[in-house]
């Protein structure tokens, strides 16, 4: 694990991993993960319940409800009572059902992006959880804990789990082989500038870092296992935008690969700190000259005087200025 010192973005992916595995059950071990799996919003979601009808051959019609199951055997034999008994059952249920809809189609009335989401729906998907933000928080040597973290276990699961990372880590490192190459890692401002964005983008990282270097790696290790967004993710951040691109409507239309989503969210990110650093220059190169209340008080009478604007005076002035030393020093170079 000596390697692990001359890179840390693989240090910090190994013990992202790592923690991350001590949240499951060892059996999970080296079992293969979905990358992305598309989670719309379900019944339970939105608080309501399917009806399910199912009819198998020479069998009769089953209900699954959220109200109480209708027993046909129970019911009484004589053909219209039973047909009563059932249509009321189903009278009952549906009415509960459109009630509930009733109410929920309101509530679907308001924007994702005004509504409260619960504290750990800005984490990154299928990388936090409260165990292992407890491991990772506070944490000052990453290898030495990743090291004592792999002792702990047994040699056969130690193994695995190694095995599993190295595959892992190959991949991430693959796909994105320069990941945040843009960014300087001696700026602690650009850096919690990507933090910030990141957390604004519903992909924070699971635990705050000591120090400028941390926080660079773990941008870096929550970006390589992030999972991509969750579709109710990708709904909130989408009521929360004047204009779409592309690449992100199309995350909204059908399931994606994480590796997608990874490619719309580096293109943001970078797309966003050029034009931050644009904005920045142009607001440089067009700084005002500041002048105090008396030397405003006499251009604004000479503008007047001369029938011009403060800025074209101002203008005229400087290149009159300039014109006359230009002579001075050329008359000055002649007699030396």
């Amino acid at each position: 694990m000596k390697w692990l010192d001359k890179n840390p973005r693989a240090a910090s992916f190994y013990f992202f991993y790592i923690a991350r595995s001590l949240s499951r059950p060892e059996s999970e071990i080296s079992q293969s993960e979905h990358l992305y799996e598309r989670n719309p919003l379900s019944a339970k979601v939105l608080g309501m319940e399917k009806i399910s009808l199912g009819v198998e051959k020479n069998k009769k019609a089953s209900l699954s409800v959220m109200a109480p199951q209708v027993n046909l055997s129970e019911l009484s034999k004589d053909k219209t009572d039973k047909e009563f008994e059932i249509n009321e059952g189903l009278e009952r249920v549906l009415n509960k059902e459109l009630a509930s809809g009733s109410e929920n189609a309101t509530l679907g009335k308001l924007s994702m992006s005004k509504r409260i989401m619960p504290a750990d729906f800005f984490y990154a998907n299928g990388i936090y959880t409260p165990f292992l933000q407890g491991i990772i928080t506070g944490t000052d040597n990453i290898i030495e804990r990743i090291v004592k973290e792999l002792c702990e276990k047994d040699v056969l699961t130690r193994r695995k789990l190694i095995k599993e990372i190295n595959i892992a880590w190959a991949q991430a490192s693959s796909d994105f082989p320069e990941a945040f190459s843009w960014v300087d890692l001696n700026d602690e401002k650009q850096c919690l500038w990507v933090w910030d964005i990141m957390k604004k983008k519903a992909v924070a990282p699971p635990a705050n870092p000591i120090n400028n270097m941390q926080r660079w790696q773990f941008i870096c290790a929550t970006f390589d296992l992030w999972e991509g967004w969750t579709h109710e993710q990708l709904s909130y951040l989408k009521d929360g935008r004047k204009k779409l691109s592309q690449n992100f409507s199309d995350l909204l239309s059908f399931p994606h690969s994480s590796h997608k989503h990874k490619v719309v969210l580096m293109n943001e990110l970078e797309k966003a700190w050029n034009q931050k650093l644009f904005r920045r220059q142009v607001k440089e190169n067009n700084t005002e000259i500041k002048l105090s209340v008396r030397v405003k008080k006499k251009l604004a009478r000479l503008s007047e005087i001369y029938g011009e604007s403060e800025s074209v005076l101002v203008a005229s002035l400087i290149e009159h200025e300039y014109a006359g030393l230009m002579v001075t020093t050329e008359k000055a170079k002649k007699h030396s």
